[in-house]
């Protein structure tokens, strides 16, 4: 059945009938049901609802023509710029109208009274761009600064553009995915869409592209600063402000905030309804849309003069938006039952609350009237277990049975005129809906630790020690142009490497704030601080393996395979999970199916779903019949994990209990005994649930949050516990400070490294205090119905900020929380503001780890300038885990008073604001520090005199020489004269550095191909003319066969190519020099190398070599 069949086929009302708002869902039905002959633009009464009506009426009739333009209403009182997200679904459907292809419009109360371009001027800034035609590759790049583009490395986020050669990237607004150009001179050879985190192409060509402006508005630099100086001579002195945007226009060309402005620029203005000519309109109530307009203006003109107080320049209210909506109404949607003309019969829904038995009552109770009822399951393994809830309970109903649906409405509802009845899982079940905006694209992970190198970088060369980066810089050497990395050294030396020798160069990380010692160049230092590294090394790989070897001789229980009920779990997460979340679940469930205890470490960002992994392992092993442990550090952790499993698992007969100081002792004693039977599945505990009178029945995984939180005696106790044992520890921490241990294999580790879709990342703002920006900040959040953390580390004075607060915002319900409190306070102030309680959660840095509360998207931290740059991350990660934007406000005393290291560590923070962004900034801050802490502080100081990656590259190799095996031989010297990428390709230096450090890392001929094909689809086909890239990447084959063979050097000298072979290498030496001396020319040298004529041309030489390793790795393996 058609989900646009949910109710039968009508007519739309008469014109002029009244009907009343009653639920996104239940309007999304009826629409669903009209015979519309025109399309349709519908009012909602607040932004939210509106969100919800959008994607009701996708779900029942599909999600091609449907659009939402989101107002900026909730943006107007404040000085902050609007989401990307709120601004792409504003251009994406005004681009839909521009092209007639808008089946229904949905808006909320304010959006019909914005002030918007007029649609002929919109449409004069589009470009045009046809494969069929030729294009000027400089034209268009300025085309595209001007429509608001912004350019960048690689293409993230829509509106960024990406230009490489002769391909350029470009993502548009009203695009779901980037596009990839590939020119031809002026030619346009290809046109595709690509995947943002592969950055591969994903389908076919495209004919044509149009390219709308970024802006709402001609925002040229004259305009904006007529506009600004307008609105200044309102504001308080205004000249700071009025600075400091004209310094942002010209160092970013963008200033926070000036979307506001954009009504005032001097472009032709019009509103929504001189776009839809020809649409019928379901408006809202006159009056009710203008008591809810002059609600908005009153509260916000409040906001704005106090801004204006403060020194900050903002337009008015009426600058944006009209006093009166002058679109006409062919039916109106009403307030009250009592002034609808039309009467559907509406009624809610009851919350059975995972009752299945009271579901089946009040189904059977409307079947028996002659109901149509219908069950409505957001994913297919919802909708799949409503079926089988059907035939469980078949002989129940006796007259017909509830239909089982996939049709994800926010809400179920009753229509009696239609004698209809929707239950969705969230009244069946008792799980809370999550609305999702419209998707938008997940940033891109960055490609190696070389990218994003800036001058005064410390960088350690595997030869010569650790020096400055100062710069790429080309040098003429043998009558050609070559770039170079130039480093510098303690003695004021240079020293120039060559970019196709990556290899040799690493980032210098160490602990927080620890600046490296640079080298003498040609110095004996170096040489010495790596072999004092090399034999403490040496001592810990025999350590660790100790370890290793008897972890190998534990033996554990081995789970059977997935079965039914495990696929209909997964198939209820009622999101798409990231690539990393499915390989992380699989790597779990492969441990959980070996006979060998699992010991494994989920290392993701802060909300990027590790949790939803740890209960997919959990419910493997409850469908495995075994009992689940989930142990937390606190009792808010506790707390908030038992809601989300209650939650997650609600359709599913699963007994989950929960065991902190919170609950009552008769009910402790009841879960202890229910443990011992048996009939507790899952069960979710502080350290409470270690105590001696817990025992399990059949205990299959111990799932640990946070587990460096527990203290010494309560690991020993999980040690015991976990005696043959599963074991899954999770981390906040981006990289582990385990992560030695995987390289050992004493370890298995699962990075989540990408976020969820439609996660944005969180708006950082570095400012002084200014009561102005707090009061907006805190307004704002209030005004979404959100909460506010605002951190103060300094227990005796947080009693005086938080009634500081209080002065500024009245209305907002405060807490305070600090360690100093008794626990059971501290714990009953975070619970208040878990449920909602609490506005305003004024705390120290308790706050730091663990909370995950997606109604706190505005996190105010006084004077951070006094936190360390991981603590500060830390702190922002509690904000920014639900779908809407997040702010951190980072309070500091004027600029000049703050430490260089301060503002260092602030500015950090606002360079690596997107998502993911914690393995950059762990890599500078966390990840050393946990390494030094376990390895001792021996190890530690290894680690800063050599830099970790060099450190932990020496570990692996000292572990595989302690286990006997020969280390892999990856330096093999090749000099067959250059052997470079050509800038004719890829011109920038800075993206061939990290390609040659990426092909450095690679083993095998098959990754090196992939690779290839990677970069041609980033950068476009290698031309049959570029000999230098072509024969750089058959000299990369010719190098990995030598790695192979055990193969040191491959040197050109005159006419001849001498090979060193290694005495360990893998291959039968004698047969080879003997086979090898038969070809004309060839001889076998006393130092042990072999020699063979060159060929006349490189090319000839690299086929003639290629094919003589092939033979030798071919006699080999028939030896």
């Amino acid at each position: 059945m058609s989900k646009s069949m949910l109710i039968p086929v009508a007519r739309p009302p008469l014109k002029g009938d009244r009907l009343r708002w009653t639920s996104p869902s239940a309007l999304a039905a009826l629409i669903a049901s009209w015979d519309l002959e025109k399309p349709l633009w519908v009012d909602a009464p607040s932004e939210q609802e509106a969100e919800i009506l959008a994607q009701d009426l996708r779900q029942t009739l599909g999600p091609i023509g449907i659009y939402l333009f989101p107002s900026l209403i909730d943006y107007v009182a404040g000085e902050i710029s609007p989401s990307g997200m709120i601004l792409q679904a504003r251009l994406k459907c005004l681009a839909a109208l521009a092209n007639y292809k808008v089946k229904i419009l949905i808006t909320g109360p304010m959006a019909p009274r914005e002030k918007i371009p007029q649609r002929d001027w919109f449409l004069t800034q589009q470009v045009h761009i046809s494969s069929k035609h030729s294009i000027n590759r400089d034209h268009l790049l300025e085309k595209l600064v001007a429509l608001g583009y912004g350019r960048a490395p690689l293409v993230a986020n829509p509106g960024e553009f990406s230009s490489r050669g002769l391909v350029l990237d470009i993502w548009p607004h009203q695009e779901d995915q980037p596009i990839r150009i590939e020119l031809d001179g002026d030619d346009i050879e290809s046109m595709n869409y690509f995947d943002v985190q592969s950055q591969r192409r994903t389908s076919l060509a495209i004919e044509t592209l149009t390219l709308f402006s970024k802006c709402e508005g001609d925002r040229s630099p004259e305009a904006m600063l007529n506009a600004l100086m307008r609105c200044a001579e309102k504001t308080v002195d205004p000249d700071d402000d009025l600075s400091y945007r004209i310094n942002k226009m010209k160092l970013q060309g963008h200033h926070s905030g000036e979307e506001l402005f954009y009504p005032l620029l001097g472009h032709p203005i019009a509103s929504l309804n001189d776009w839809l000519t020809g649409f019928d309109r379901l408006k809202l109530e006159p009056r009710w849309s203008s008591t809810i307009a002059e609600s908005f203006k009153k509260e916000i003109e409040i906001a704005l003069r106090q801004l204006r107080e403060g020194g900050v320049i903002c337009p008015n209210f009426d600058d944006r938006f009209q006093a009166v909506d002058p679109s006409e109404s062919t039916w109106i949607l009403t307030e009250w039952k009592v002034e609808a003309s039309v009467d559907y019969g509406y009624e809610s829904i009851l919350d059975h609350k995972g009752d299945t038995l009271a579901l089946v009552r009040t189904s059977e109770g409307f079947l028996d009237r002659g109901y149509r009822v219908m069950w409505c399951g957001a994913t297919e393994g919802t909708a799949r277990r409503f079926q089988d809830l059907i035939e469980e309970h078949h002989e129940d109903f006796s007259k017909g049975a509830p239909e089982a649906l996939q049709c994800d409405l926010s809400s179920g509802f009753i229509l009696h005129a239609y004698q209809c009845v929707f239950i969705t899982e969230w009244e069946a079940f008792g799980r809370k809906k999550v609305y999702l905006p419209s998707q938008r694209s997940r940033t891109h992970a960055f490609l190696s630790d070389l990218s994003g190198l800036k001058v005064g970088d410390p960088v350690v060369h595997l030869d010569h020690g650790i020096g400055e980066f100062v710069g790429f810089v080309t040098i003429e050497a043998g009558g050609e142009d070559h770039d170079v990395v130039r480093l510098r050294y303690a003695d004021g030396a240079y020293l120039d490497v060559s970019l196709e020798r990556a290899d040799l160069l690493q980032r210098y990380s160490s602990s927080e704030g620890a600046q490296p010692r640079f080298d003498k160049l040609g110095g004996t230092q170096w040489a010495k601080v790596k072999r004092r590294a090399k034999k403490a090394i040496r001592d810990l790989s025999e350590e660790l393996l100790k370890l290793y070897a008897k972890r190998q001789q534990e033996v554990g229980y081995a789970f059977p395979i997935d079965g039914p009920e495990m696929a209909e779990f997964e198939l209820s997460f009622p999101f798409e999970p990231t690539r990393d979340q499915i390989e992380s679940s699989e790597s779990i469930k492969s441990d959980l199916e070996s006979a060998k205890p699992m010991d494994r470490l989920l290392v993701g960002d802060v909300g990027f779903g590790k949790t939803e992994v740890a209960m997919r392992a959990a419910a493997k092993v409850v469908f495995g019949g075994k009992q689940v442990a989930f142990l937390c550090p606190t009792t808010v952790l506790c707390f908030q994990h038992y809601r989300n499993l209650k939650e997650r698992f609600a359709a599913f007969p699963i007994h989950i209990e929960m065991m902190n100081r919170f609950v009552e002792k008769s009910k402790i004693n009841q879960i202890r005994d229910d443990l011992e039977k048996g009939t507790v599945d899952i069960l979710i505990g502080t350290h409470q649930a270690l105590g001696k009178e817990v025992r399990f029945a059949d205990l299959g995984l111990v799932i640990i949050d946070e587990e460096q939180r527990f203290g010494v005696g309560h690991k020993e106790k999980l040690k015991q516990l976990r005696v043959n044992v599963d074991q899954l520890a999770m981390s906040a921490t981006p990289i582990p400070r385990s992560l030695h241990m995987s390289l050992a294999g004493l370890r298995e580790i699962s990075l989540i490294e990408t976020p969820p879709k439609n996660r944005l990342a969180i708006e950082t703002i570095v400012a002084p205090w200014s009561d102005e920006l707090i009061q907006s900040a805190i307004h704002f959040e209030l005004k979404r119905k959100g909460q506010v953390f605002f951190v103060h580390n300094r227990v005796e004075s947080i009693e005086s900020i938080a009634a500081r607060i209080q002065e500024l915002v009245p209305e907002a319900r405060i807490g305070i929380g600090h360690g100093q409190l008794r626990e059971h306070d501290l714990e009953k102030v975070m619970l208040n503001f878990m449920e909602g309680r609490v506005d305003v959660l004024v705390s120290t840095t308790i706050i730091e780890n663990g909370l995950d509360i997606p109604n706190a998207n505005t996190l105010i931290v006084h004077r951070a300038d006094l936190f360390g740059l991981s603590q500060l991350y830390q702190l922002r990660g509690r904000v920014g885990r639900s779908e809407v934007p997040a702010f951190a406000y980072l309070m500091i005393p004027s600029r000049t008073e703050i430490t260089d290291e301060a503002r260092k560590r602030l500015q950090a923070l606002e360079d690596f604001s997107e998502l993911g962004s914690g393995f950059r900034i762990a890599a500078l801050d966390l990840e050393l520090r946990g390494a030094g802490n376990i390895l001792g502080a021996e190890q530690s100081g290894h680690i800063g005199a050599i830099g970790y990656e060099l450190y932990m590259k020496m570990l692996e190799e000292a572990i595989q020489d302690s286990q006997g095996h020969l280390p892999a031989i990856n330096e093999v010297h090749i000099d067959l004269g250059k052997s470079q990428i050509s800038s004719q390709w890829i011109d920038q230096s800075a993206d061939r550095l990290v390609i040659y450090k990426r092909i450095s890392r690679l083993k095998e001929l098959v990754d090196l191909e992939t690779y290839r094909q990677e970069l041609e689809d980033r950068f476009g086909s290698i031309s049959s003319h570029d000999t230098d890239t072509l024969e750089f990447f058959e000299k990369m084959k010719l190098k990995l066969w030598a790695q192979k063979l055990g193969i040191h050097a491959i040197v050109a000298k005159r006419n001849d190519i001498f090979i060193k072979i290694s005495p360990a290498a893998p291959i039968n030496i004698p047969q080879i020099i003997e086979m090898t001396t038969r070809i004309s020319g060839a001889q076998f040298h006393t130092d042990g190398s072999l020699s063979v004529p060159s060929k006349s041309s490189m090319t000839e030489t690299l086929t003639m070599l290629m094919s003589l390793f092939k033979s030798w790795h071919k006699t080999q393996k028939n030896d």
